[in-house]
């Protein structure tokens, strides 16, 4: 089985997305021999040439739309750091198994954040519930008008093929419970097991 990972923002960029995303590639790129291989992982963040010699996989970075579609093409499961919308649409064109990993609420609020951005109050899911002006208004407070109707209007696409994922996996039941998303689950962003000092031995002075 291929994986392919995508992280829209990814290292050198600093983050919780990013360093998990990162330790997800390198645990199965360890595990190749399992069955289970990563053909890579695909960024839009720009770095210098030479900085990914230092991964154990190969990293793809800001490829152009023919690049990607056929690195999607190539592999069996796209594993998503979240619902990245072009990505998302090769993925249903070629009939690949997609897993979305849910770090915040892109899939069911154009903006991420599910709060108004003109009263920092909690949204009352205006998306979900079809309100779009009150939707278009608080993305127009953060990006202006024009950008704000193209996000909501691209929102819904990828509203739609969230929901025909293969799996949506959600960092925190509180997330899963918001999001309400068919074949979710929960799972737990880990961390990397620090090493700990090999004890001196004791002295027989």
């Amino acid at each position: 089985m291929n994986v392919l990972i995508f992280s829209y923002d990814w290292a050198p960029s600093v983050g919780g997305v990013q360093s998990v995303m990162a330790s997800l590639a390198e645990g199965i790129a360890s595990r190749s021999t399992d069955g289970q291989s990563l053909i890579g992982l695909v960024t839009q963040t720009p770095a210098d040439r030479g900085y990914d010699q230092r991964f154990g996989f190969a990293v793809f970075r800001r490829p152009g739309w023919l690049r990607l579609a056929k690195l999607i093409q190539r592999c069996d499961v796209l594993h998503l750091a979240g619902p990245a919308l072009k990505p998302l649409i090769f993925a249903k064109l070629f009939g690949k198994k997609v897993v979305i990993q849910h770090h915040g609420y892109q899939a069911i609020c154009p903006d991420g954040l599910l709060l108004d951005s003109r009263t920092q109050a909690s949204c009352e899911n205006s998306f979900q519930r079809g309100d779009v002006l009150n939707c278009i208004g608080c993305r127009a407070q953060n990006v202006g008008w024009l950008r704000g109707v193209l996000s909501v209007a691209l929102g819904y696409p990828r509203a739609w093929i969230s929901r025909h994922a293969s799996a949506n996996v959600s960092v925190s039941n509180h997330v899963k419970s918001r999001l309400k998303l068919p074949a979710s689950s929960t799972i737990y962003n880990g961390t990397v097991e620090p090493r700990m000092a090999t004890p001196k031995p004791a002295s027989h002075s």
